[in-house]
């Protein structure tokens, strides 16, 4: 018994130590150190769990810096971490663990992609009807891993948390392939330009974008960059939004004459979603039934389709002139 009260004198004493105004020091504060000493755990911070982390991790995104840019995270970052929250989430309700902090290890990392890979996912098609798909692909599954590393290595700095983090850097592996992407040939550039569409006020701004697009190499997100007064001697000069590195882009005539027909500067750009589904509105009038072969892994199995190149898709964007130039 002396011993405890000698521990406990030991433990006040120090308490006592750290205070900076002694006259602070009543009963009650000697009532609470007390407490302290017989119940230290009902003291201790609450340890923040995974998917609250995840929770603050994307709510203080919404002002959080780039410290490579100096810019805000950009709206398709967040929706890239909110889906990755999502999948956790829904992994979560067929998971045998609770997944925390302390359950993350590499038999979680298995199970975890071997959960997206068979992910079902409902596609509606544009006739109305829905499709049923088996597994994520490939490059999808690494794009998860990629952003589950990025919320466990802020957890390591910004909440010390205890995770094993040499193994998260060596074993949580993003997956990739190389996939093959549509483009089109000058001609078929050309077969789209030569379009008329002057009674046409749906497809005629989304064809011209998608020229300039083709004609620049730039990303959807900079398009809306490309406008007289970034040209100079007969070049493009801009920021990337996703680099925020400096461009030089020759001007081709194409480009030249679409600016002047809207003003010097592009009509407004619709969403990525909207101009894809308009752009294979347009593959069909300019009659680009050119097939190519499409190789693509889902749920583990490697498939290739074959499509007529009127199904241009988003990730034309770029690649089409960087494929032009060399052709």
């Amino acid at each position: 018994m002396i011993s405890e009260l000698k521990k406990l004198k030991s433990f006040i004493v120090s308490a006592e130590n750290l205070v900076g105004d002694k006259t602070t020091i009543n009963n009650d504060w000697l009532n609470l150190q007390i407490d302290k000493y017989y119940d230290p755990e009902k003291y201790e911070p609450k340890k923040i769990t995974f998917f609250e982390y995840i929770d603050k991790f994307i709510e203080e995104s919404k002002d959080r810096i780039n410290p490579d840019t100096g810019r805000k995270i950009t709206r398709s970052t967040l929706l890239k971490y909110g889906t990755c929250r999502n999948y956790l989430k829904d992994f979560q309700k067929v998971y045998s663990k609770e997944i925390d902090f302390d359950t993350i290890d590499v038999e979680f990392y298995n199970a975890f992609v071997k959960f997206l890979s068979k992910r079902k996912k409902e596609i509606k098609l544009k006739d109305g009807t829905t499709k049923t798909e088996i597994g994520l692909a490939t490059n999808t599954i690494g794009k998860q891993i990629a952003v589950l590393r990025n919320f466990l290595n802020s957890a390591v700095l910004e909440e010390k948390v205890d995770v094993n983090y040499q193994l998260i850097k060596k074993r949580f592996k993003s997956p990739s392939e190389t996939t093959d992407s549509i483009y089109l040939n000058e001609t078929e550039l050309n077969s789209l330009y030569e379009l008329d569409l002057t009674e046409n006020k749906r497809l005629e701004p989304v064809r011209d974008i998608f020229l300039v697009a083709a004609w620049t190499g730039l990303r959807f997100s900079d398009l809306n960059k490309v406008k007289a007064e970034n040209i100079e001697d007969n070049t493009l000069v801009i920021t990337q939004t996703k680099t925020d590195n400096e461009v030089i882009i020759p001007i081709h005539p194409v480009v030249t004459s679409i600016l002047k027909k809207w003003n010097n500067k592009l009509p407004r750009i619709l969403s990525n979603q909207k101009m894809n589904e308009y752009l294979k509105d347009l593959g069909e009038l300019a009659e680009l039934n050119t097939v190519f072969k499409k190789s693509i892994t889902i749920g583990g199995v490697k498939k290739t389709h074959s499509y007529a190149k009127k199904r241009i898709a988003n990730n034309t964007y770029g690649k089409t002139v960087i494929r032009n130039q060399f052709i």
